[in-house]
């Protein structure tokens, strides 16, 4: 009974060291299996910070234009008008 104890053991540890010893390789090792992965020709995508910082003077250039726009009736977005020439959807066809 107790060698079956043993050899599950001894087997436990085997698998635990195994382990480690792969862990402890890969570590000291990645840059080169990241190569091997990726290829050699990979280069990282870096993202830029192009999203510009909302502060107050961005925020005062961002309504002093607004009010511009709308003194002079020129909003960017124009709304939508009636068309004369769409019937009333309420009145009740002849």
């Amino acid at each position: 009974m107790t060698k079956n104890k043993n050899k599950v053991s001894n087997g436990f540890l085997m698998i635990i060291v195994i382990l480690i010893v792969i862990a402890v390789l890969t570590w000291l090792f990645w840059a080169d299996i990241k190569k091997i992965i990726l290829g050699s020709d990979y280069n990282p995508i870096t993202v830029t910070d192009i999203v510009p910082k909302v502060n107050q003077s961005l925020k005062d250039e961002i309504l002093l234009r607004l009010r511009e726009s709308e003194l002079k009736k020129g909003w960017p977005i124009i709304g939508v008008g009636e068309n004369p020439d769409r019937g009333n959807p309420f009145k009740k066809k002849q």
